[in-house]
């Protein structure tokens, strides 16, 4: 918040886009907890920024920080005479700016008089970036996997050669499978069918798919042997969008008579378009980012009415204009596409598992997000009362033009060249064949959209002075944030509880935002899903008691709501019935055929009207079955086009704590504080409406395997057509609708036509059993609240103020954070291994566990300290020029250290019905040290961190029998937490400045400044979850994992920057 003006941007609250250099700010206040009713709108901390102004006399400066390659450290893993060179990544920075302020004074027209004076200030800064601090080790294709030769692709952990096979329905006649000339080289070598391994692990040549080898021809050398983590750029690649960037305030202040005060300001960001690529620039995923700026333009109007009441009102605009692009545009018809996607805009994006570096970017965006903001604060002394009252209105609003993937993204695992049981297979694999697992390609006949929200607030707050010694303030807040709706009611969304003709009646349809002709019986009647609620009453209580002069004890207790959230940058817009993401996945009979090939093209909408699917986008297709046997997603192709009707009961937090304070001598203050903070209805993703019960008893009896597994399997060598699959009732798939399987019959007549005609889900046993079986996936809730959480913290702050050239401030917290919806930003449902979104609905209760960000010990201390040298001081202080030499120093170190995030582990080889909605969570064994070695004296070098026999194995999520190693049954979704309390690396770090300040005269003084950032040059291992340096993954937490990084083994990245020495120059006068 920035003179009473929101900083944040979109329905996302993006407050990291407009970023205010020290130069432009006057003022930071941290406002932590129990404040004011003025303040709403986050169930944490709000920050108060108040911008610079000029003042009575000219003052100004100009700076410059730099950092170069040659004052860093070399990395960590950089090791001399390799590939990288003799020499640090390349890392040249560079913070530049000039500042003035004063009087506005113009001769001869302007000059002010003794009642109404005019003051500017003016901040311009510039940042310029190449490189960075560390180079990324990525994993692409080997130089023998191009060739089709997979010789190399180990399982780490056992040594063993991880096998390839023709995908199921390789020879399943054309366009089908794979191509004649493949399938007549796999005759020539003994291959007959789908399944069979492929001899020696080698792909024939006539079996590698010409769009897959046109892409791979501009593959680098790897640097490194080995199939993964094999690849080091021999630079650094900027991380940021505003490596080029420069930003501007300029404010200016006009005082009119005594009683009024106005200023105006206004903040521009302009960042030049980010080139940098990882791969080569013809294969480039990394997104091209044109021209971003961003505007921020406030009005306020103070008033004084009395010596008693003031007034301040606020209006404001900001917004922020940006958009990304594909690097590789030039390469568009030089390069294939895909045969039957939506366009050619851009060339095709193909994702890889196991770490796989992505081939080419799909972007095509622009998006502006405009906000105005007016606000009116009032205040008046009555007696021994100062009550403060106000309102705050907000417009806030997303431009979105989004083209993005109407050339497809399709992934690659190892599903499709690997076996039912999950043994085998190889992403890299497939994508030489062409054999995808998922295809995405976005079809649109509403290219933009204009999500728009209105944001309500009243707040009245009272301090109350009862005695000289206690003081009361209490204050209620109310506010409102409409539900997210589109300008032109270009909004689709799922209605679970209307009817759906297409689906012979049943809940559960597509309904259109608004009512009449445009949408007919599929209106929905207003513009948005969410029932209105407007009850977001926030109660807030603070009592300050003086104990004695030197002794001050504080308490307080108060509810806070957070905004209404829509994840994501499209608002909460979904677009089906216009637009059509169309989205296609493994499946068939054994539920690993691919759905296509690269080489025969995308089998969705390819023609004019009707596209195939019966109907013509953004007309015919506005019906309430458009979404039958498709996933209904959101506008960007990322998440749930299901909006649950509550979710605009917004999350909240009950916060109370207690605080004593008090003065020691020598000018030391001791603060010790307990705090406590309950979330309710946090952002959350645990109750997705379409998901079976695995507990109910009718459903658990159709895990049987249709089919028994071959005993052969169990010895590592199967017979010949041994079946090893263990395939249940569950997913059998109908074939009519006369069906009856198991005593399952087809939901409705049609049914199995709608969904084998779109192709995104079988008609399975499964499908047939969920509450809405013509929606493929959980309907999971884009903006679901359902979560809690409960934090208590022990806090102590030791402060010396400044005295005697020292000053001291020492912070110690320990804390503890429980939550079933750890995450600010909602993770998708599927997401295996995310710390959310992995538990079935019908066990929530094991949702909850320590948060993913918990941290329980935080150590931090600040110090500066004037050096005793020069004129005034204890050393050399005889003045002239050893007063300009050796005075003016001044030395700051900061320490921090804080205790590791949590960990948590999955397999990936989880055998469970996907209608469960479940993932499996990896138990560890009593009595077993999960550790191999110490997580704070951790080497790479010397083997994995974690120890794989300390916990549940692969083939415990596995049905017994159907592999050497396999001992569970179908179904076990294992016995460990969603996150367990086993931690990561600790984090330590020392930074420290060394500053010398030199005036010459009465007004102009000039600051050298060294500043060494993780001073002694230690390297952290960046943990799974949110410690100092980011969201990451240091180690492997997959116990299915193979490949080179096995379970508990370093994944070659995610290490902490090393050492840099940043040298600064400031000149103000």
């Amino acid at each position: 918040m920035q003179q009473g003006f929101m900083s944040q941007s979109g329905m996302i609250s993006i407050h990291q886009d407009f970023t205010l250099s020290p130069d432009m700010v006057e003022e930071v206040k941290v406002i932590a907890s129990n404040y004011d009713a003025q303040y709403g709108g986050s169930t944490s901390a709000q920050i108060a920024v108040i911008t610079k102004s000029g003042g009575t006399e000219y003052h100004g400066g100009a700076f410059e920080y730099a950092r170069n390659t040659a004052l860093n450290a070399k990395p960590w893993n950089w090791i001399p005479g390799d590939h990288k060179g003799q020499r640090a990544p390349v890392d040249i920075e560079n913070d530049f700016g000039a500042n003035i302020g004063g009087p506005v004074k113009i001769p001869h027209l302007y000059n002010g008089t003794s009642k109404h004076k005019s003051f500017f200030y003016f901040n311009w800064e510039a940042y310029r970036l190449a490189g960075g601090a560390s180079v990324p080790t990525i994993s692409i294709p080997s130089a023998l996997e191009r060739a089709g030769n997979f010789t190399d692709w180990i399982d780490s952990k056992t040594g063993s050669l991880i096998p390839i096979y023709v995908p199921n329905n390789g020879f399943a006649p054309a366009p089908q499978g794979l191509s004649a000339s493949c399938r007549t080289a796999l005759n020539a070598v003994g291959v007959t069918a789908g399944g069979q391994q492929f001899p020696g692990n080698i792909i024939p040549t006539a079996c590698i798919s010409p769009i897959a080898a046109a892409y791979l021809k501009f593959m680098p050398t790897p640097t490194s042997p080995g199939a993964t983590n094999n690849y080091t750029l021999s630079r650094a690649v900027p991380d940021t969008l505003t490596a080029n960037s420069k930003y501007f305030m300029f404010r200016i202040d006009h005082n009119y008579g005594y009683s009024d005060h106005f200023y105006f300001s206004y903040w521009r960001q302009y960042t030049a378009p980010n080139l940098a690529t990882t791969l080569p620039r013809e294969i480039a995923n990394d997104r091209f980012t044109p021209l971003q700026n961003s505007p921020i333009l406030r009005f306020n109007w103070e008033h004084i009415f009395s010596n008693k009441m003031t007034n301040h009102v606020t209006l404001g605009y900001l917004n922020r204009n940006e958009g990304d692009s594909t690097l590789n545009l030039d390469q568009i018809g030089k390069l294939p596409g895909i045969a039957g996607v939506a366009g050619n805009n851009t060339l095709p994006s193909f994702n890889f598992s196991d770490g796989f570096q992505t081939i080419s970017s799909v972007a095509a965006n622009k998006t502006t997000r405009p906000t105005w903001v007016l606000n009116d604060l009032a205040s008046r002394i009555i007696g021994h009362h100062t009550v403060t009252f106000g309102a705050e209105w907000r417009n806030v609003g997303g431009n979105i033009h989004f083209l993005e993937n109407q050339a497809g993204t399709f992934t690659f695992d190892r599903e499709t060249t690997g076996l039912p049981s999950g043994v085998g297979g190889s992403p890299l694999a497939g994508f030489l064949l062409g054999a995808v697992t998922t295809g995405r390609v976005a079809f649109r006949s509403i290219p933009a959209y204009y999500p728009r929200q209105k944001v309500y607030a009243l707040h009245v707050n009272d301090s109350w002075k009862l005695t000289p010694k206690l003081t009361v303030n209490y204050g209620l807040r109310w506010d409102y944030f409409t539900p997210s709706r589109e300008k032109h009611n270009h909004l689709s969304f799922i209605d679970p509880v209307g009817a759906n003709s297409a689906a012979g009646g049943r809940f559960g349809r597509l309904a259109f935002a608004g009512s009449g002709t445009a949408c007919g019986s599929a209106c929905f009647g207003r513009e948005f899903p969410e029932e209105p609620w407007k009850k977001g009453f926030a109660p807030r209580l603070g009592v300050a008691y003086a104990y004695n002069p030197k002794t001050v004890v504080r308490a307080g207790y108060g509810v806070f709501f957070a905004r209404a959230f829509y994840p994501g940058w499209h608002g909460g817009m979904a677009l089906e019935g216009f637009n059509l993401n169309d989205v296609l996945s493994v499946g068939g009979s054994s539920g690993i055929d691919p759905p296509f090939y690269l080489d025969t093209g995308f089998p969705s909408p390819t023609a004019p009207p009707p596209l195939g699917i019966g109907c013509t986008l953004g007309a015919s297709c506005v019906n309430s079955g458009f979404d039958n046997g498709r996933f209904p997603i959101s506008g960007n192709g990322n998440g749930s086009a299901y909006r649950p009707v509550d979710a605009n009961r917004r999350p909240y937090s009950s916060q109370w704590n207690l605080t004593i304070e008090r003065q020691l001598p020598q000018d030391v203050f001791v603060s010790v504080a307990y705090v406590g903070n309950k979330g309710t209805r946090l952002t959350s993703a645990l109750q997705p409406i379409n998901v079976l019960n695995p507990f109910d008893p009718q459903v658990k009896a159709l895990e049987a395997n249709t089919t028994p597994i071959a005993p052969s399997c169990a010895t590592g060598t199967p017979a010949a057509g041994a079946n090893c699959s263990y395939v249940p009732e569950l997913n059998t798939v109908f074939t009519s609708d006369s069906q009856v399987l198991f005593g399952v019959k087809s939901p409705y007549a049609g049914w199995v036509a709608q969904l084998k005609n779109v192709g995104a889900c079988s008609p399975t046993v499964a499908q047939a059993l969920l509450p809405f079986p013509q929606f493929c996936g959980p309907l999971q809730g884009m903006n679901e609240n359902h979560g809690n959480s409960i934090y208590h913290s022990f806090q102590v702050k030791i402060e010396k103020r400044y005295n005697k050239g020292l000053y001291m401030l020492v912070s110690y917290t320990n804390s503890k954070i429980i939550s079933d919806a750890s995450d600010n930003v909602q993770q998708l449902g599927g997401t295996w291994n995310a710390s959310q979104g992995v538990i079935s609905p019908f066990e929530k209760r094991r949702a909850r566990a320590i948060s993913g960000d918990d941290v329980p010990q935080v150590l931090s201390a600040t110090f500066v300290y004037d050096l005793p040298l020069g004129k005034g001081k204890r050393y050399a202080n005889q003045g002239g020029a050893v007063n300009y030499l050796a005075g003016g120093w001044q030395f700051s170190p900061f320490i921090h250290y804080s205790r590791g995030t949590p960990m948590w582990f999955r397999s990936s080889n989880c055998q469970v019905v996907p209608q469960f909605r479940q993932n499996c969570l990896v138990g560890l064994v009593p009595g077993a040290n999960p550790f191999l070695q110490d997580p704070n004296s951790f080497d790479p070098g010397k083997g994995p961190l974690l120890n794989a026999a300390a916990f549940e194995t692969k083939g415990a999520f596995q049905p017994a029998g159907a592999c050497p190693t396999c001992t569970g049954v179908y179904g076990y979704t294992g016995s460990g937490p969603r996150i367990t309390n086993l931690r990561g690396p600790n984090y330590k770090n020392l930074d420290f400045s060394l500053s010398k300040n030199t005036r010459f005269g009465e007004r102009l003084n000039f600051q050298l400044r060294f500043a060494f950032f993780n001073a002694f040059n230690t390297h952290y291992f960046i943990n799974n979850g949110v410690n100092n340096q980011g969201s990451s993954f240091a180690f492997v937490n997959d116990i299915a994992a193979g490949g080179v990084n096995g379970f508990g083994a370093w994944d070659h990245g995610n290490v902490s920057p090393p050492r840099t020495i940043q040298i600064g120059a400031r000149l103000e006068f």
